[in-house]
């Protein structure tokens, strides 16, 4: 049986599911890379309820029919992909900030900021510019640099 997703409520046994390329890329990932995770994953699902539900067939009716089969499949490969498309831009406008924030790191001197100060307004500019992209990482970097400074008395300021 093979399905598809249409804007109609009811699906016909002879439509196809169509699965974009990533999605189909993030399956095969979990294959190869994740089965540990995945292994974890089931064991919990089924020490939660799972197990039970099987073992005493509880919701058995709901699957018998086809539509109903569909439905599920359907909402389990929509939720997928709406997270995995969340995912993968929360993630790409993470490496555009780090990409941003890496080359500026350089210029600060480490003589006026020790490293968990550095570390900590880096990750702050990070995750700043990855709520508000239109504030560029660097600037936000600096911003926290300057709130955290402590300077010392003995220290020449310019």
């Amino acid at each position: 049986m093979s399905l598809k997703h249409s804007s109609s409520t009811l699906l016909e046994p002879q439509e196809q599911l169509v699965i974009s390329y990533e999605l189909l890329c993030l399956l095969h990932w979990f294959m190869e890379h994740d089965n540990a995770k995945f292994r974890r994953m089931l064991k919990t699902a089924l020490k939660k309820g799972l197990y039970k539900k099987i073992v005493n067939k509880q919701d058995l009716e709901q699957f018998k029919t086809l539509e109903n089969i569909q439905h599920t499949i359907l909402d389990f490969f929509g939720m997928l992909e709406a997270l995995f498309i969340e995912a993968f831009s929360e993630y790409e406008t993470e490496q555009i900030a780090q990409k941003s924030i890496l080359p500026e790191l350089d210029h600060i001197d480490s003589k006026h900021y020790d490293d968990s100060e550095i570390h900590l307004s880096a990750q702050k500019a990070q995750k700043d510019a990855t709520d508000n992209p239109a504030q560029l990482a660097k600037d936000i970097l600096f911003q926290e640099l300057l709130r955290r400074w402590q300077p010392k008395k003995k220290t020449v300021v310019n």
